[in-house]
């Protein structure tokens, strides 16, 4: 994956429909970590100590866009699905999980009005645990 030097062209788009298309200005892909786990024992006499956990963990995926109620009512909350982030260059990131939330900002004169969404990252696809999967351009 090349930087993304520019993030106009990226999108974020759900399996089960076309008609959530709302035209978002931001996106925050998901977090990806390796949590500690402690293993401190009271033998221990200067520091806590800790060691990897062995499964990754996958944060959520958030985004805002511009508020457009008849489209947000077509919202697929709920609906685990694949989610693909695409970036201009053509790479994707794709991810299992469901819409969990809209959250329209305050409305005020003069400006467009906004909505922040939330996307739960499941790793299911049916009931099979599936990880991220990154997908270069052209492949």
């Amino acid at each position: 994956m090349s930087e993304v030097r520019d993030g106009q062209g990226t999108r974020c788009l759900f399996a089960t429909t076309t008609d959530f298309m709302l035209r978002k200005v931001e996106i925050t892909p998901a977090e990806e970590e390796v949590p500690g786990s402690d293993d401190t024992t009271l033998e221990n006499t200067e520091v806590e100590t800790q060691r990897p956990k062995t499964l990754k963990k996958v944060g959520s995926i958030a985004f805002k866009a511009v508020l457009d109620p008849a489209i947000k009512a077509a919202a697929p909350f709920g609906i685990n699905q694949k989610i693909t982030i695409e970036y201009p260059d053509g790479d994707a990131d794709e991810y299992y999980g469901f819409l969990s939330k809209c959250t329209p900002a305050g409305i005020k004169g003069g400006d467009r009005g906004m909505v922040d969404c939330l996307i739960l990252v499941s790793n299911l696809n049916g009931d099979v645990e599936t990880k991220p999967n990154f997908v270069a351009a052209g492949s």
